[in-house]
Protein backbone atom coordinates (compact mmCIF):
# COMPACT_ATOMS: atom_id res chain seq x y z
CA UNK A 1 0.00 0.00 0.00
CA UNK A 2 1.28 3.58 -0.80
CA UNK A 3 0.80 6.11 2.37
CA UNK A 4 0.56 9.87 1.53
CA UNK A 5 1.74 11.99 5.34
CA UNK A 6 1.65 15.60 5.40
CA UNK A 7 1.41 17.93 7.71
CA UNK A 8 -0.97 21.11 8.26
CA UNK A 9 -1.74 23.80 10.14
CA UNK A 10 0.44 25.71 12.65
CA UNK A 11 4.13 23.87 14.14
CA UNK A 12 4.31 21.93 17.04
CA UNK A 13 6.48 20.25 18.98
CA UNK A 14 6.41 16.49 17.96
CA UNK A 15 5.63 16.46 14.73
CA UNK A 16 8.78 15.40 13.05
CA UNK A 17 9.41 12.28 15.63
CA UNK A 18 5.04 11.47 14.39
CA UNK A 19 6.68 11.22 10.79
CA UNK A 20 9.73 8.99 11.79
CA UNK A 21 7.05 7.01 14.14
CA UNK A 22 4.94 6.64 11.25
CA UNK A 23 7.17 5.69 8.08
CA UNK A 24 9.33 3.44 10.09
CA UNK A 25 6.41 1.30 11.65
CA UNK A 26 4.87 1.06 8.37
CA UNK A 27 7.79 0.80 6.18
CA UNK A 28 8.42 -2.24 8.34
CA UNK A 29 5.65 -3.77 7.63
CA UNK A 30 5.54 -3.54 4.16
CA UNK A 31 4.50 -0.73 2.55
CA UNK A 32 5.27 2.36 0.51
CA UNK A 33 5.37 5.79 2.46
CA UNK A 34 5.78 8.88 0.50
CA UNK A 35 5.59 12.54 2.18
CA UNK A 36 3.39 15.35 0.67
CA UNK A 37 4.94 19.06 1.45
CA UNK A 38 3.69 22.12 2.70
CA UNK A 39 0.39 20.21 3.76
CA UNK A 40 -2.76 20.05 1.66
CA UNK A 41 -1.20 22.95 -0.56
CA UNK A 42 1.15 20.04 -1.79
CA UNK A 43 -1.76 18.36 -3.28
CA UNK A 44 -3.31 21.51 -4.66
CA UNK A 45 -0.33 22.86 -5.96
CA UNK A 46 1.47 19.61 -7.73
CA UNK A 47 0.69 18.94 -11.17
CA UNK A 48 0.60 15.16 -11.90
CA UNK A 49 1.44 15.84 -15.55
CA UNK A 50 4.98 17.77 -14.38
CA UNK A 51 7.93 15.75 -13.05
CA UNK A 52 9.24 18.98 -11.62
CA UNK A 53 5.84 19.72 -10.15
CA UNK A 54 5.69 16.14 -8.61
CA UNK A 55 9.86 16.34 -7.21
CA UNK A 56 8.37 19.40 -5.63
CA UNK A 57 5.48 18.45 -3.62
CA UNK A 58 6.30 14.64 -3.26
CA UNK A 59 8.94 13.68 -1.31
CA UNK A 60 10.06 9.51 -0.93
CA UNK A 61 10.02 8.24 2.76
CA UNK A 62 11.85 5.55 4.24
CA UNK A 63 14.16 4.81 7.46
CA UNK A 64 17.15 6.24 6.27
CA UNK A 65 15.07 9.48 5.14
CA UNK A 66 13.51 10.34 8.82
CA UNK A 67 16.21 8.91 10.89
CA UNK A 68 17.60 12.14 12.23
CA UNK A 69 14.35 14.68 11.80
CA UNK A 70 13.47 13.81 15.26
CA UNK A 71 16.32 16.06 16.25
CA UNK A 72 14.93 19.56 15.35
CA UNK A 73 11.58 21.02 15.79
CA UNK A 74 8.62 22.22 13.61
CA UNK A 75 8.12 20.00 10.61
CA UNK A 76 10.46 18.51 8.53
CA UNK A 77 7.52 18.19 5.34
CA UNK A 78 6.92 21.90 6.15
CA UNK A 79 3.13 23.15 6.40
CA UNK A 80 0.51 25.45 5.33
CA UNK A 81 -3.09 26.40 6.09
CA UNK A 82 -4.46 25.45 2.83
CA UNK A 83 -7.92 23.87 2.28
CA UNK A 84 -8.54 22.90 -1.36
CA UNK A 85 -12.28 23.24 -0.68
CA UNK A 86 -12.04 27.34 -0.02
CA UNK A 87 -9.15 28.69 -2.36
CA UNK A 88 -9.46 31.98 -3.18
CA UNK A 89 -8.37 33.36 -6.80
CA UNK A 90 -4.99 34.65 -5.66
CA UNK A 91 -4.11 31.30 -4.34
CA UNK A 92 -4.98 29.38 -7.34
CA UNK A 93 -1.55 27.89 -9.26
CA UNK A 94 -1.69 28.84 -12.36
CA UNK A 95 -2.21 25.39 -14.07
CA UNK A 96 -5.80 25.54 -12.61
CA UNK A 97 -6.83 28.94 -13.31
CA UNK A 98 -9.45 29.85 -16.14
CA UNK A 99 -11.90 32.44 -16.66
CA UNK A 100 -14.35 30.46 -14.44
CA UNK A 101 -12.20 32.04 -11.18
CA UNK A 102 -12.53 35.65 -11.93
CA UNK A 103 -14.10 36.45 -8.77
CA UNK A 104 -11.59 37.73 -6.04
CA UNK A 105 -13.51 36.80 -3.02
CA UNK A 106 -15.40 33.44 -3.58
CA UNK A 107 -13.94 30.37 -2.43
CA UNK A 108 -13.16 27.65 -5.04
CA UNK A 109 -13.51 24.28 -4.60
CA UNK A 110 -10.91 22.28 -6.30
CA UNK A 111 -11.60 18.53 -4.88
CA UNK A 112 -12.14 17.10 -8.09
CA UNK A 113 -8.56 18.35 -8.88
CA UNK A 114 -7.12 16.53 -5.73
CA UNK A 115 -8.71 13.13 -6.26
CA UNK A 116 -6.87 13.20 -9.97
CA UNK A 117 -3.44 13.94 -7.95
CA UNK A 118 -3.64 11.21 -5.75
CA UNK A 119 -5.36 8.55 -8.10
CA UNK A 120 -1.84 9.75 -10.42
CA UNK A 121 0.22 9.75 -7.95
CA UNK A 122 -1.18 5.98 -7.19
CA UNK A 123 -1.77 7.24 -3.33
CA UNK A 124 -3.85 4.33 -1.80
CA UNK A 125 -4.29 6.17 2.23
CA UNK A 126 -3.56 9.11 3.17
CA UNK A 127 -2.11 10.33 7.03
CA UNK A 128 -3.25 14.12 7.88
CA UNK A 129 -1.28 15.53 10.67
CA UNK A 130 -3.30 18.50 11.99
CA UNK A 131 -5.81 20.44 13.48
CA UNK A 132 -9.47 21.67 12.65
CA UNK A 133 -9.60 23.02 9.24
CA UNK A 134 -6.94 20.08 8.23
CA UNK A 135 -8.69 16.99 9.64
CA UNK A 136 -11.79 18.59 8.12
CA UNK A 137 -10.85 18.42 4.17
CA UNK A 138 -9.17 14.71 5.78
CA UNK A 139 -12.85 14.09 6.30
CA UNK A 140 -13.98 15.80 2.95
CA UNK A 141 -11.86 13.23 1.21
CA UNK A 142 -12.93 10.38 3.24
CA UNK A 143 -16.57 10.71 2.22
CA UNK A 144 -14.89 11.05 -1.63
CA UNK A 145 -14.07 7.45 -0.64
CA UNK A 146 -10.23 8.56 -0.05
CA UNK A 147 -8.53 5.96 3.08
CA UNK A 148 -8.08 8.14 5.66
CA UNK A 149 -5.92 7.83 9.16
CA UNK A 150 -6.03 11.44 11.00
CA UNK A 151 -3.44 12.23 13.42
CA UNK A 152 -4.15 14.82 16.14
CA UNK A 153 -1.99 17.99 16.22
CA UNK A 154 -3.35 21.26 18.05
CA UNK A 155 -2.06 22.77 21.41
CA UNK A 156 -5.57 23.86 21.59
CA UNK A 157 -6.37 20.05 22.44
CA UNK A 158 -9.75 20.68 21.20
CA UNK A 159 -9.97 18.17 18.13
CA UNK A 160 -13.24 15.46 18.40
CA UNK A 161 -12.71 11.94 19.45
CA UNK A 162 -9.20 12.15 20.91
CA UNK A 163 -7.91 13.32 24.46
CA UNK A 164 -5.04 14.32 23.98
CA UNK A 165 -3.05 16.15 20.89
CA UNK A 166 0.29 16.38 19.73
CA UNK A 167 1.65 20.02 20.92
CA UNK A 168 -0.85 20.29 23.88
CA UNK A 169 1.79 19.42 26.45
CA UNK A 170 4.49 21.23 25.01
CA UNK A 171 2.27 23.91 25.04
CA UNK A 172 1.08 23.38 29.12
CA UNK A 173 4.91 23.58 29.89
CA UNK A 174 6.34 26.30 28.15
CA UNK A 175 3.38 28.45 29.35
CA UNK A 176 3.75 27.64 33.13
CA UNK A 177 7.64 28.37 32.58
CA UNK A 178 6.96 31.54 31.24
CA UNK A 179 4.31 32.25 33.87
CA UNK A 180 6.78 31.42 36.59
CA UNK A 181 8.98 33.51 35.20
CA UNK A 182 6.66 36.28 34.96
CA UNK A 183 6.12 35.72 38.93
CA UNK A 184 8.98 37.10 40.13
CA UNK A 185 8.63 40.70 38.17
CA UNK A 186 5.05 40.69 40.08
CA UNK A 187 6.60 39.62 43.59
CA UNK A 188 9.41 42.49 43.23
CA UNK A 189 6.42 45.38 42.55
CA UNK A 190 3.92 43.37 44.59
CA UNK A 191 1.77 43.46 42.47
CA UNK A 192 -1.54 40.78 41.09
CA UNK A 193 -0.09 39.42 37.47
CA UNK A 194 -2.63 39.48 35.11
CA UNK A 195 -1.99 36.42 31.90
CA UNK A 196 -4.13 36.92 28.90
CA UNK A 197 -4.73 33.44 27.62
CA UNK A 198 -6.12 32.85 23.68
CA UNK A 199 -6.31 28.91 24.34
CA UNK A 200 -9.81 28.29 26.65
CA UNK A 201 -8.72 24.31 27.34
CA UNK A 202 -4.90 25.01 27.74
CA UNK A 203 -5.87 27.43 30.49
CA UNK A 204 -8.08 25.88 32.12
CA UNK A 205 -5.72 22.61 32.41
CA UNK A 206 -3.49 24.61 34.20
CA UNK A 207 -6.03 26.06 36.76
CA UNK A 208 -7.23 22.48 37.14
CA UNK A 209 -3.74 20.91 37.67
CA UNK A 210 -2.76 23.86 40.11
CA UNK A 211 -0.13 24.98 37.76
CA UNK A 212 -0.12 28.31 37.66
CA UNK A 213 1.80 30.46 40.54
CA UNK A 214 -0.06 31.89 43.22
CA UNK A 215 0.69 35.53 42.47
CA UNK A 216 -0.68 35.76 39.11
CA UNK A 217 -4.21 35.28 37.90
CA UNK A 218 -5.05 33.95 34.63
CA UNK A 219 -8.26 36.14 32.98
CA UNK A 220 -9.32 33.12 32.09
CA UNK A 221 -12.14 33.09 34.38
CA UNK A 222 -13.10 36.55 32.39
CA UNK A 223 -13.82 34.16 29.38
CA UNK A 224 -15.33 31.45 30.76
CA UNK A 225 -17.94 34.00 32.46
CA UNK A 226 -18.74 35.40 29.23
CA UNK A 227 -18.94 32.16 27.66
CA UNK A 228 -20.86 29.97 30.21
CA UNK A 229 -22.48 32.72 32.89
CA UNK A 230 -24.08 35.36 30.93
CA UNK A 231 -25.30 37.77 33.13
CA UNK A 232 -24.46 35.81 36.22
CA UNK A 233 -21.09 36.83 35.10
CA UNK A 234 -19.79 38.92 37.68
CA UNK A 235 -20.81 36.02 40.26
CA UNK A 236 -19.44 33.62 38.39
CA UNK A 237 -15.97 35.10 37.99
CA UNK A 238 -15.84 36.07 41.99
CA UNK A 239 -16.42 32.13 42.46
CA UNK A 240 -13.65 30.81 40.49
CA UNK A 241 -10.93 33.48 41.65
CA UNK A 242 -12.34 32.21 45.45
CA UNK A 243 -11.85 28.59 44.37
CA UNK A 244 -7.97 29.47 43.17
CA UNK A 245 -7.66 31.75 46.36
CA UNK A 246 -8.45 27.88 48.50
CA UNK A 247 -6.24 25.65 46.80
CA UNK A 248 -3.86 28.29 47.04
CA UNK A 249 -3.72 28.57 50.77
CA UNK A 250 -5.38 32.49 50.90
CA UNK A 251 -8.93 31.73 51.67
Amino acid sequence: MKIGILTGGGDVPGLNACIKAAVTRLTEGGHQMIGIRRGWAGLLYCNPREAASIERYIVPLDKRVVRTIDRTGGTWLHTSRTNPVKVKRRDIPDFLLTDEHADENRNYDFTPHVMRVIEGLGIDALMPIGGDDTLSFGLHLHKQGVPVVAIPKTMDNDVAGTDYCIGFSTAVTRSVEAITAFRTNVGSHERIGVVERAILRLAVHELLTQRAPAPVVIDEAIRLARWFAGSRAPAFVNGVLDAIARRLGRL
